[in-house]
Protein backbone atom coordinates (compact mmCIF):
# COMPACT_ATOMS: atom_id res chain seq x y z
CA UNK A 1 0.00 0.00 0.00
CA UNK A 2 1.20 3.19 -0.79
CA UNK A 3 0.78 6.48 0.51
CA UNK A 4 -0.55 9.49 -1.02
CA UNK A 5 1.81 12.41 -1.18
CA UNK A 6 0.96 15.82 0.39
CA UNK A 7 1.47 18.68 -2.31
CA UNK A 8 -0.21 21.63 -0.26
CA UNK A 9 -3.22 23.64 -0.75
CA UNK A 10 -4.64 23.37 -4.11
CA UNK A 11 -7.30 25.85 -5.72
CA UNK A 12 -10.16 24.10 -6.97
CA UNK A 13 -11.93 26.28 -10.08
CA UNK A 14 -15.52 26.00 -9.90
CA UNK A 15 -17.78 26.36 -13.17
CA UNK A 16 -20.75 27.42 -11.06
CA UNK A 17 -21.99 31.62 -11.68
CA UNK A 18 -21.24 33.69 -8.42
CA UNK A 19 -25.00 34.45 -6.54
CA UNK A 20 -25.16 37.74 -5.53
CA UNK A 21 -27.29 38.13 -2.26
CA UNK A 22 -29.65 41.43 -3.14
CA UNK A 23 -30.87 41.48 0.70
CA UNK A 24 -27.11 42.25 1.68
CA UNK A 25 -26.58 44.87 -0.86
CA UNK A 26 -27.07 48.79 0.00
CA UNK A 27 -27.11 51.69 -2.30
CA UNK A 28 -25.12 54.57 -1.30
CA UNK A 29 -27.00 57.52 1.07
CA UNK A 30 -27.80 60.80 -0.73
CA UNK A 31 -28.91 63.23 2.01
CA UNK A 32 -32.40 64.59 0.25
CA UNK A 33 -33.33 68.46 0.32
CA UNK A 34 -37.31 69.73 1.00
CA UNK A 35 -37.01 70.53 -3.01
CA UNK A 36 -35.59 66.58 -3.38
CA UNK A 37 -32.20 68.21 -4.42
CA UNK A 38 -28.86 68.13 -2.95
CA UNK A 39 -27.03 70.34 -0.41
CA UNK A 40 -25.57 73.28 -2.04
CA UNK A 41 -22.30 74.81 -0.63
CA UNK A 42 -22.17 77.54 2.24
CA UNK A 43 -22.57 80.93 0.74
CA UNK A 44 -19.56 83.49 1.24
CA UNK A 45 -19.64 87.39 1.19
CA UNK A 46 -15.82 88.62 0.62
CA UNK A 47 -14.10 85.59 1.33
CA UNK A 48 -16.15 85.61 4.92
CA UNK A 49 -19.04 83.57 6.45
CA UNK A 50 -21.98 86.13 6.45
CA UNK A 51 -22.10 85.91 10.18
CA UNK A 52 -18.88 87.16 10.36
CA UNK A 53 -19.27 89.95 7.31
CA UNK A 54 -21.74 91.55 8.93
CA UNK A 55 -20.14 91.40 12.51
CA UNK A 56 -17.11 93.24 10.74
CA UNK A 57 -19.62 95.65 9.29
CA UNK A 58 -21.14 96.26 12.73
CA UNK A 59 -18.09 97.00 14.21
CA UNK A 60 -16.99 99.18 11.52
CA UNK A 61 -20.52 101.59 11.80
CA UNK A 62 -19.49 101.60 15.58
CA UNK A 63 -16.13 102.80 15.01
CA UNK A 64 -17.12 105.34 12.84
CA UNK A 65 -20.08 106.78 14.77
CA UNK A 66 -17.26 106.52 17.78
CA UNK A 67 -14.78 108.60 16.26
CA UNK A 68 -17.75 111.18 15.17
CA UNK A 69 -18.58 111.84 18.64
CA UNK A 70 -14.95 112.07 19.03
CA UNK A 71 -14.73 115.23 16.99
CA UNK A 72 -17.87 116.34 17.70
CA UNK A 73 -16.84 116.52 21.24
CA UNK A 74 -13.81 118.30 20.51
CA UNK A 75 -15.23 120.56 18.59
CA UNK A 76 -18.08 121.46 21.12
CA UNK A 77 -14.84 121.75 23.82
CA UNK A 78 -12.82 124.18 21.24
CA UNK A 79 -16.06 126.52 20.85
CA UNK A 80 -16.69 126.74 24.61
CA UNK A 81 -12.95 127.42 25.64
CA UNK A 82 -13.10 130.31 22.74
CA UNK A 83 -16.69 131.69 24.53
CA UNK A 84 -15.09 131.72 27.76
CA UNK A 85 -11.81 133.20 26.65
CA UNK A 86 -13.61 136.02 25.29
CA UNK A 87 -15.99 136.74 28.32
CA UNK A 88 -12.77 136.65 30.25
CA UNK A 89 -11.26 138.83 27.90
CA UNK A 90 -14.23 141.06 27.70
CA UNK A 91 -13.77 143.14 30.99
CA UNK A 92 -10.29 143.85 29.93
CA UNK A 93 -11.65 144.99 26.47
CA UNK A 94 -14.30 147.02 27.78
CA UNK A 95 -11.33 148.66 29.99
CA UNK A 96 -9.76 149.99 27.43
CA UNK A 97 -11.93 153.00 26.07
CA UNK A 98 -10.79 154.51 29.21
CA UNK A 99 -9.05 157.21 27.53
CA UNK A 100 -12.43 158.21 26.08
CA UNK A 101 -12.46 160.25 29.69
CA UNK A 102 -9.62 162.17 28.24
CA UNK A 103 -11.21 165.21 27.06
CA UNK A 104 -12.19 165.25 30.80
CA UNK A 105 -9.02 164.74 32.28
CA UNK A 106 -7.89 167.44 29.59
CA UNK A 107 -10.28 169.74 31.06
CA UNK A 108 -9.08 169.45 34.29
CA UNK A 109 -5.30 170.16 33.14
CA UNK A 110 -5.07 173.68 34.05
CA UNK A 111 -6.14 172.63 37.91
CA UNK A 112 -3.78 170.21 37.73
CA UNK A 113 -1.10 172.75 36.46
CA UNK A 114 -1.95 174.83 38.93
CA UNK A 115 -1.59 172.26 41.68
CA UNK A 116 1.66 171.22 40.63
CA UNK A 117 2.72 174.54 40.62
CA UNK A 118 1.98 175.84 44.28
CA UNK A 119 3.61 172.02 45.08
CA UNK A 120 6.73 172.99 43.74
CA UNK A 121 6.40 176.78 45.47
CA UNK A 122 5.68 175.10 48.83
CA UNK A 123 8.44 172.30 48.59
CA UNK A 124 10.99 175.56 47.57
CA UNK A 125 9.63 177.18 50.19
CA UNK A 126 10.07 174.37 52.64
CA UNK A 127 13.62 173.71 51.61
CA UNK A 128 14.89 177.34 52.15
CA UNK A 129 12.82 177.76 55.85
CA UNK A 130 13.37 174.72 56.98
CA UNK A 131 17.17 173.50 56.16
CA UNK A 132 19.14 173.26 59.29
CA UNK A 133 21.33 176.04 59.59
CA UNK A 134 24.90 175.54 59.93
CA UNK A 135 26.78 175.62 63.71
CA UNK A 136 28.90 178.72 63.70
CA UNK A 137 32.29 178.33 65.05
CA UNK A 138 32.75 181.21 66.02
CA UNK A 139 33.72 183.26 68.48
CA UNK A 140 35.52 179.82 70.06
CA UNK A 141 37.50 179.66 67.03
CA UNK A 142 38.39 183.01 66.37
CA UNK A 143 42.20 183.56 66.03
CA UNK A 144 43.24 180.07 66.14
CA UNK A 145 45.71 178.02 63.66
CA UNK A 146 44.51 174.81 62.23
CA UNK A 147 46.23 172.10 60.14
CA UNK A 148 43.96 169.85 57.76
CA UNK A 149 44.71 166.44 57.38
CA UNK A 150 46.71 166.11 54.43
CA UNK A 151 49.61 169.02 52.82
CA UNK A 152 51.87 171.15 55.05
CA UNK A 153 49.59 174.58 54.61
CA UNK A 154 48.34 175.85 57.89
CA UNK A 155 45.69 178.72 58.40
CA UNK A 156 44.49 181.29 60.53
CA UNK A 157 41.29 181.11 61.76
CA UNK A 158 39.31 184.54 61.89
CA UNK A 159 35.57 185.30 62.36
CA UNK A 160 33.46 187.98 61.23
CA UNK A 161 35.78 188.87 58.13
CA UNK A 162 36.22 187.81 54.28
CA UNK A 163 38.85 188.32 52.00
CA UNK A 164 39.47 191.48 49.49
CA UNK A 165 41.86 193.40 47.87
CA UNK A 166 42.81 193.60 43.45
CA UNK A 167 44.40 190.19 43.80
CA UNK A 168 41.66 188.10 45.04
CA UNK A 169 40.96 185.29 42.95
CA UNK A 170 37.86 183.34 43.11
CA UNK A 171 38.40 179.42 42.42
CA UNK A 172 35.42 177.85 43.19
CA UNK A 173 32.42 178.22 45.48
CA UNK A 174 29.85 175.49 46.34
CA UNK A 175 27.19 175.22 49.63
CA UNK A 176 29.13 173.53 52.40
CA UNK A 177 27.53 171.74 55.43
CA UNK A 178 30.57 172.18 57.75
CA UNK A 179 33.41 174.59 58.20
CA UNK A 180 35.55 171.55 57.76
CA UNK A 181 34.06 170.42 54.79
CA UNK A 182 34.85 174.49 53.26
CA UNK A 183 38.55 174.03 54.59
CA UNK A 184 39.18 170.54 53.14
CA UNK A 185 38.07 171.07 50.04
CA UNK A 186 39.88 174.40 50.00
CA UNK A 187 43.11 172.76 51.15
CA UNK A 188 43.38 170.57 48.32
CA UNK A 189 43.95 172.92 45.88
CA UNK A 190 46.96 173.85 47.77
CA UNK A 191 47.82 170.00 47.92
CA UNK A 192 47.03 169.40 44.09
CA UNK A 193 47.91 172.19 43.07
CA UNK A 194 51.14 172.51 44.69
CA UNK A 195 50.26 176.00 46.09
CA UNK A 196 50.09 177.31 49.42
CA UNK A 197 48.26 181.05 48.62
CA UNK A 198 44.51 179.50 48.76
CA UNK A 199 42.22 180.61 51.38
CA UNK A 200 38.82 179.91 52.25
CA UNK A 201 35.63 181.98 53.39
CA UNK A 202 32.46 180.44 54.68
CA UNK A 203 29.25 182.74 54.73
CA UNK A 204 27.68 180.70 57.79
CA UNK A 205 25.20 182.85 58.72
CA UNK A 206 24.29 183.53 54.68
CA UNK A 207 24.65 187.67 54.23
CA UNK A 208 24.37 189.46 50.87
CA UNK A 209 21.38 187.15 50.16
CA UNK A 210 23.59 183.55 49.98
CA UNK A 211 23.03 180.59 50.47
CA UNK A 212 23.87 179.77 54.30
CA UNK A 213 27.10 178.22 54.43
CA UNK A 214 28.32 179.09 50.76
CA UNK A 215 31.95 178.23 50.90
CA UNK A 216 34.26 180.18 48.55
CA UNK A 217 37.59 179.11 47.45
CA UNK A 218 39.86 182.62 46.81
CA UNK A 219 43.65 182.89 45.83
CA UNK A 220 46.17 185.45 45.30
CA UNK A 221 48.82 186.62 46.93
CA UNK A 222 47.72 189.83 47.10
CA UNK A 223 44.24 189.04 48.83
CA UNK A 224 44.17 191.09 51.97
CA UNK A 225 41.24 190.89 55.11
CA UNK A 226 38.78 192.59 55.90
CA UNK A 227 35.64 192.89 57.90
CA UNK A 228 32.38 191.23 57.00
CA UNK A 229 30.11 189.92 59.74
CA UNK A 230 28.57 186.01 59.73
CA UNK A 231 31.34 185.11 57.50
CA UNK A 232 34.62 183.02 58.71
CA UNK A 233 38.03 183.36 56.56
CA UNK A 234 40.68 180.92 56.80
CA UNK A 235 43.85 182.61 55.88
CA UNK A 236 46.85 180.80 54.31
CA UNK A 237 49.93 180.16 56.60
Amino acid sequence: MEAAHYQGIEVIHSSDPEVINHEQYQKPYYPATGSGEALSPKKRICGLSRGIFWLAVAMTVLAIIMIGLGTGLGVALSKAQNANAYHNNTPTNLASPGPAATPTTSSAGPTSTSTSTNSRTISSTSTSTGAPQPSNICPGANNTIVTPSIGDVQYLVACDSDFGGSGKQDLASFVAATWDDCLDLCNTMNYFQKRADVGCTWNVLGTGGQTPGTCWCLGGADKTVVANEGNIVAVPQ
